[in-house]
């Protein structure tokens, strides 16, 4: 026993100097490694902001990645630089929420240490996502902090950024004189920084404020010189054409503003904006027809580019979400490693030492694996609940924000419409009013059916629609619906054929059956042509009833069946053989709804030989099959 006490002794004597010098060891490479850290992460800060208009999405990832290693190394300046960066990044894609936190993190971060001009830019970006969100009152307070907080630093780049700001939130404001000394002074210090694509555009804001006073000849002056000045990027001189039509229009001279509308559409694609200054520059000059034809124009724009630009919003914000979620999942994950692996080796050399409580640590080591292990397996099921929490909750704001401005979108122009077909009736024929009066109803029509589904899609995402299984007739439930769209049919002269068993009784949710055949009855209508036929049976089995819609229809290439049900792709919608335009909202909703019963819905077509869309149904629940499903915090896919 003695023997084993000095053993214990002798080792503990040798162990413990030798334990003490290990960290000493790395003090010279460490502080190597900080220094070669530091101009990494400067390097990563640069590429970050030089990406942002580019490729925002990699911008961000390159950002994330600097400001990890700057929080690492401690370099508190590149991380407060590159906190604004992403914020910046986020403001690119439109997510101005995002964005915002992330310049409030700069914003506390550099007041907290004392850095007072990244605190300026953290409230002039605070501004920016503020504006983007429509907040202009608020946006105001934070612009005029930021130049208050600038002009303290003596940091002219930061002021006169500050400026450019405040003409944004006065611009939005109307205020336009002091727009007018805003843009003015921004002009100013941005030329004597030698910035000139930059006082270029504060030199469109003067011309703005000039506009806004009614001092259109001013306003042009401003506009003439961005489009005369010397090695400009051709974007900010296509930007102005737009300024240019829409002040010679002010000014009655319609042929000058034909004549840049002109211009920019030969150059980029038609948009809101210049279709609508071109239909006004007709109407100066009486040439109804050209006018209603760029009206018509607007119309169509309006819809199917609002529609492209927030399904590729989407897409992004998905990816960047998930982005977001599984950085921070790995930043947990890094920093329990690094507490492990601290842990394991100080008791990696208490092992060395004290060769007695080998057990004890075997024991312990065998204890914190199940303690991981259940541990990883809550952190999953965490993960999982969180992930479709994030989904769920972002994909429905975005979407809610994409029908708000598909709604307006062709509300607006269709008022515009209206309004040139009333003020001139005279000018148009009989049959090319009612050839109007067609096109409007028909766009009316598409909006109120679009507007149905957001409805429900938003009930059921909000558990409103209770899963209530009854027995009820499936053949009557179908007729109903092929009495619905009779005249749709007839109009194409379609057949539609009910073959399903007029006795076929079985137990499904009558509210939302109906509006899957509702969905799935007129995309059949929309995609069939003139003297088709839709066939709609049921197959029955021991356990559940397969519904089949069947057309004589386009079809679909078979690489894309796959694709009718995903939400998050970018892809153009197809339109109907009448030129119907859809969202594809209709079949998300069927996908919702079938996937409530338990069922599977899927897509059989080939392109020219026609489509069939299947789902099946159980032909009962039990009640605690019942009772899952209409848990109100049951994750939905």
């Amino acid at each position: 026993m003695l023997k084993i006490n000095l053993l214990i002794l002798f080792l503990l004597l040798t162990g413990l100097p030798l334990l003490a010098r290990l960290p000493m060891a790395d003090i010279t490479m460490e502080s190597e490694e900080i220094k070669a850290d530091t101009v990494s992460v400067k390097l990563l800060n640069q590429q970050c902001w030089s990406l942002r208009r580019a490729d925002p999405l990699l911008a961000i990832a390159i950002g994330k990645q600097a400001l990890e290693m700057a929080r690492k190394i401690g370099y508190n300046e590149g991380e407060a630089q590159v906190l604004n960066y992403l914020g910046i990044c986020y403001l690119r894609l439109n997510d101005s929420p995002t964005a915002a936190d992330y310049f409030f993190k700069a914003l506390l971060f550099s007041d907290s240490l004392n850095m007072p001009v990244e605190k300026g830019y953290a409230l002039n970006n605070i501004a920016s996502s503020l504006l983007a969100e429509g907040e202009n009152r608020q946006a105001l307070i934070f612009a005029r902090k930021a130049l208050s907080v600038q002009t303290l630093n003596n940091d002219t780049k930061g002021i006169a950024y500050a400026y450019v700001r405040l003409c944004d939130v006065y611009n939005n404001l109307q205020q336009y004189d002091s727009l007018l000394v805003a843009a003015q002074t921004a002009f100013r210090l941005l030329k004597d920084l030698g910035m000139t694509e930059n006082s270029l555009i504060a030199m469109k804001s003067i011309g703005r404020a000039w506009e806004g006073k009614h001092q259109y000849a001013k306003a042009l002056s401003c506009y003439m010189q961005i489009v005369n000045a010397v090695s400009i990027s051709p974007v900010t001189v296509r930007n102005v054409d737009v300024d240019l039509a829409r002040v010679y229009n002010l000014m009655k001279l319609p042929d000058k503003a034909i004549f840049y509308g002109k211009l920019w559409l030969s150059t980029e694609k038609g948009n809101d904006h210049i279709l609508r200054q071109m239909a006004k520059a007709y109407a100066l000059k009486e040439d109804w027809k050209e006018a209603f034809r760029y009206a018509r124009m607007s119309l169509a724009v309006m819809d199917s580019v609002a529609r492209e630009e927030k399904l590729s919003q989407i897409k992004n914000l998905q990816i960047l979400y998930e982005t977001r979620e599984k950085e921070k999942e790995n930043a947990v994950l890094k920093v329990k490693l690094s507490n492990k692996n601290l842990f394991v080796s100080a008791f990696s050399v208490i092992l060395i030492l004290i060769c007695s409580l080998v057990l004890i640590l075997l024991s312990k080591r065998s204890q914190q694996s199940r303690l991981n292990k259940l541990l990883n397996q809550k952190n999953q099921e965490i993960l999982v609940q969180r992930d479709h929490l994030d989904e769920l909750n972002q994909t429905k704001n975005k979407l809610f924000s994409i029908i708000a401005h598909d709604l307006r979108g062709p509300i607006g122009s269709t008022s515009t419409f209206l309004e040139l077909l009333t003020t001139h009736e005279s000018e148009f024929t009989k049959h090319e009013l009612l050839e109007n009066l067609i096109l409007i109803k028909d766009s009316s029509k598409a909006t109120f059916k679009l507007l149905e589904n957001l409805l429900t899609w938003a009930r059921a995402q909000k558990g409103e629609i209770v899963f209530n299984p009854q027995k009820n007739n499936l053949f009557k439930l179908t007729q109903s619906n092929i009495d619905l769209f009779a005249s749709n049919a007839d109009n194409k002269k379609i057949q539609i054929v009910n073959e399903i068993n007029s006795e076929l009784i079985f137990e499904f949710d009558l509210e939302m059956i109906n509006t899957v055949m509702r969905n799935l009855i007129n995309n059949a209508i929309k995609y069939t042509n003139e003297d088709g036929t839709i066939t709609i049976s049921a197959k029955e089995f021991e356990d559940n009833v397969e519904i089949s819609i069947e057309d004589t229809g386009v079809g679909i290439d078979s690489e894309n069946t796959e694709l009718l049900f995903i939400t998050d792709l970018k892809r153009n919608r197809k339109e109907g053989t009448n030129g119907e335009k859809g969202t594809g909202l209709g079949l998300i909703l069927c996908r919702e709804f079938v996937t409530k019963h338990n069922g599977n819905i899927w897509a059989e077509s080939e392109l020219g030989l026609g489509s069939t869309f299947k789902f099946t149904l159980p032909r009962s629940y039990q009640k605690e099959e019942f009772d899952y499903i209409n848990k109100p915090n049951r994750f939905r896919h």
